[in-house]
């Protein structure tokens, strides 16, 4: 039973025995959590809180809505009823396991029918990025009245399971959703229960909504038609909601056309599913689905004769994406009159140009910017494309996109080529760690580079593949080879959680970005975000293995940090496609809004993890695998015993291990090299039992956990593998030649590496869970400072905590 007031739920007045229990789930089958619960910190207006007690009441449907969406079901639960009971316990170990992994807690606000949908989703997707067993129910984890296989109303009810609704086009989330609105239905109780007016009106009404006369069927085809009719008419992506009204939403679901299902919630919901729709009409609509059907046809969409579909809506919205840019009246009907009018004279270019010449002789900024690049010769070319890009009008980018046809502007069209435009970001990207211009490096940026800026195509960059010749010039090969064996083949978020390659980047990356005109400096600048991406991603480097959240928060960065890029770039779409008369720069390249929040979010919660390991160095953590005194003495059961002659591991951390990509062969270091007929299974097995046997231990990648399993016999050979298939021979004897450049899957990342960085023969990073001895100690300089455990010590960059032994 888990204590912990931030994970632990029970039925309300937690009873114990199995009766009392059974007895709690009849009616609502309230279950209660305290006010500190992750739960209730997420959905902080969405409950009943007891101010006395503190606690937080939830329906167990609810809880069963909020998670059922991202778990799995073994066999037997997936084919019993489902008039089952998660079993609050399981849930409190959900919620644990969710904060283990590095789960961000981030308030929703709102009331239930708003919050609720937005925190399912939220949960659905985090508990789907557990590991099966952590997410997967279990017939001991439900709560049946009585038996399992039969809910005893002696209808087709008792014939529904699980699979029929998770299977096939379905999933646990319709599950999660018949639950809403079958109440009551956790109990066989006459009162409270299936026996209870509530649930027996609810099922006829289901059975009298399916569209036919189902009542000659035997059960088990009713059920079936039951949930045929249920999967069908569930509400469209974007749509989903909190059901808290079972009848009316039975109802909503019993009409016969897909517009009479579609229009409610298309009357609810529109202005936070449809954008492009609130942004036309941003004041009061009294008749929201007779105005968009007037819009539709004044735009020549339609969706069949029934009324409002979900497809009509879908092909109202991309149009709108072309003619919302026009609409800048100050009312609804002035704005849809501006957007019919720009779709019947889309084609009209001499009457539009007119109008636009007319508001263009108006704007102050843009005249400026006409008059600044009037006073260059036409073929100026490079001095046209600076003022261009520093101009305070956005007239400057939508010119080197190509999105200006006034004359002057053809006449200098020059000025937008790549090889211009490439030219300056290699003049200006192109200095060395002084401070000095070097010319003389050349043409060194990749194609594409300066077109991709200018284009805003921010979450697309792969920054270190994008200005990697940079830094080789600039910082040299040893920095840039040890960083791109990391990086190359990784992802572009995999960028954001390397602190090395961030740091080397900054000084290139913010020069590109202002040059695009992201020059500031405030709390909303680039620089502002790359550095607390850059102090974030070192100090969850910097975290103990031990750690449990580490891995958690390493990946919720992977999330985080594109979004963050993700933003930007939806503004910069946004400005290249408005209208020159109406466009606006943008200004800060941060904004509020759910990207902030989760980085602001993310880093709250790294402090309190950060806190937490400073607190374990004094022996004081809540989480005892955070405290020093025990995490070393664990670590001592199982080490293996120091050999001078071959300290086990040393050799694999000190020189690393690497591959060919067909794993058939692996070179020891930089030294020596084996070559086998049949590729080694290094997923499976320690590289140690494939090496060279004079000094096979000392190739081991997990010393511990190999000698806690096996002793001194943990490097027995395989039978296909004997001493002679694992002879090695230097480096220099091999045929053919080592290129290096073929070794690119890293088994073994030798100690220079940074951490998290280089990939293993798994696909992971390969210092996310070894065995290889940091010391305790911040590492200083370049990181040659001693720590305490014998390892090396940090980059100096980091916080003042370095890694610890596992």
């Amino acid at each position: 039973m888990i204590a912990d007031p931030r994970y632990a739920i029970a039925f309300l007045g937690k009873p114990t025995t199995a009766a009392a229990k059974r007895t709690a789930l009849e009616g609502e089958a309230l279950v209660e959590l305290s006010a500190n619960h992750v739960l209730a910190h997420t959905l902080p207006e969405a409950f009943d809180v007891d101010s006395h007690q503190g606690l937080v009441t939830v329906p167990l449907a609810t809880m069963h809505y909020l998670v059922l969406g991202g778990m799995t079901m073994d066999a037997l639960p997936f084919g019993s009823g489902v008039h089952f009971a998660l079993d609050p316990a399981r849930l409190a170990k959900l919620f644990k396991d969710l904060d283990a992994a590095g789960t961000a807690w981030e308030p929703i606000k709102g009331q239930k029918e708003d919050a609720l949908p937005k925190a399912a989703t939220f949960l659905s997707n985090a508990i789907s990025d557990l590991p099966l067993d952590q997410r997967n129910i279990t017939i001991s984890d439900l709560i049946y009245d009585d038996d399992p296989d039969n809910a005893q109303t002696d209808s087709w009810y008792d014939h529904l399971t699980p699979s029929m609704f998770a299977s096939g086009e379905g999933g646990m989330d319709m599950l999660a959703q018949w639950g809403c609105i079958t109440p009551e239905a956790f109990s066989a109780s006459a009162t409270g229960g299936r026996g209870d007016d509530i649930f027996t009106n609810a099922t006829a009404q289901i059975e009298s909504s399916v569209g036919r006369d189902i009542s000659a069927l035997p059960h088990p085809a009713q059920a079936a038609a039951v949930v045929r009719w249920f999967l069908l008419t569930r509400a469209p992506p974007g749509l989903e909601h909190f059901v808290v009204n079972a009848t009316m939403e039975i109802e909503r679901r019993a009409g016969s056309t897909i517009a009479e299902r579609f229009e409610p919630l298309f009357t609810l919901h529109w202005r936070e599913t449809y954008n492009l729709l609130a942004q036309l009409w941003p004041h009061p609509v009294s008749a929201i689905v007779i105005d968009t059907a007037g819009l539709m046809v004044s735009l020549g969409i339609t969706s069949g004769s029934e009324g409002i579909t979900p497809h009509g809506v879908r092909a109202l919205i991309t149009a709108l994406h072309e003619y919302v840019p026009f609409a800048t009246g100050n009312s609804n009907a002035e704005r849809t009159k501006q957007v019919i009018h720009a779709h019947k004279h889309a084609d009209d270019d001499k009457d539009e140009s007119a109008d636009t010449k007319a508001q263009l002789q108006a704007d102050v900024r843009f005249q400026e910017f006409r008059t600044s690049i009037e006073k260059f010769k036409s073929d100026d070319h490079v001095e046209i494309a600076k003022e261009a890009m520093s101009a305070k009008h956005a007239a400057g980018i939508l010119f080197l996109n190509g999105l200006l046809k006034d004359k002057i502007f053809k006449e200098r069209a020059g000025a937008k080529t790549e090889s211009i435009l490439q030219a300056i970001f290699n003049m200006q990207l192109s200095v060395n760690t002084k401070g000095t211009p070097c010319p003389q490096w050349g043409a060194v940026l990749p194609e594409g580079v300066a077109k991709k800026f200018l284009a805003g195509k921010f979450a697309q960059m792969h920054f270190w593949n994008m200005f990697k010749p940079i830094i080789l010039k600039r910082e040299g090969a040893a920095v840039t080879e040890r960083i791109d064996k990391r990086l190359a083949t990784a992802s572009a978020a995999a960028v954001f959680v390397d602190a090395e390659a961030m740091r080397f980047l900054e000084t290139t990356v913010r020069a590109a970005m202002a040059l695009i005109g992201f020059s500031s400096t405030d709390a909303y600048s680039f620089a502002a975000l790359w550095k607390t991406l850059t102090r974030l991603a070192s100090a969850i480097e910097n975290l103990p293995t031990t750690c449990a959240p580490r891995v958690g928060l390493h990946k919720r960065m992977l999330e985080v940090a594109p979004q963050l890029m993700q933003d930007p770039q939806d503004r910069w779409e946004c400005m290249l496609a408005t209208p020159v008369t109406a466009v606006q720069r943008i200004g800060s390249f941060v904004v509020e809004g759910n990207a902030l929040n989760a980085i602001t979010a993310l880093d709250s919660h790294v402090e309190r993890i950060m806190k937490e390991v400073d607190d374990g160095l004094h022996g004081c953590a809540v989480d005892a695998a955070n405290n020093v005194r025990e995490r070393n003495s664990s670590l001592k059961q199982h080490e293996p015993p120091p050999k001078a002659e071959q300290r086990w591991g040393a050799n694999a951390f000190k020189h690393g291990i690497y591959s060919s990509a067909d794993g058939k062969r692996w070179v020891w270091g930089t030294q020596i090299v084996t070559d086998f007929e049949t590729a080694p299974d290094a997923k499976k097995h320690c590289p140690a039992l494939f090496a060279p046997n004079s000094s096979q231990h000392s190739w081991c990648s997990s010393p511990s956990k190999c000698w806690k399993r096996g002793g001194e016999k943990a490097h027995e050979r395989l039978a296909d593998f004997p001493k002679e298939v694992c002879k090695a021979k230097p480096i220099g004897n091999a045929a053919p030649p080592v290129n290096w450049d073929e070794m690119n899957v890293t088994i073994v990342s030798p100690e220079g590496g940074r951490g998290g960085g280089e990939r293993n023969a798994n696909g992971k990073r390969s210092r996310e869970g070894d065995d290889r001895r940091q010391g305790k100690g911040a590492g200083k300089g370049a990181g040659k400072g001693k720590g305490k455990g014998g390892g090396r010590g940090g980059k100096g960059q980091g916080r003042r905590f370095g890694r610890q032994s596992q």
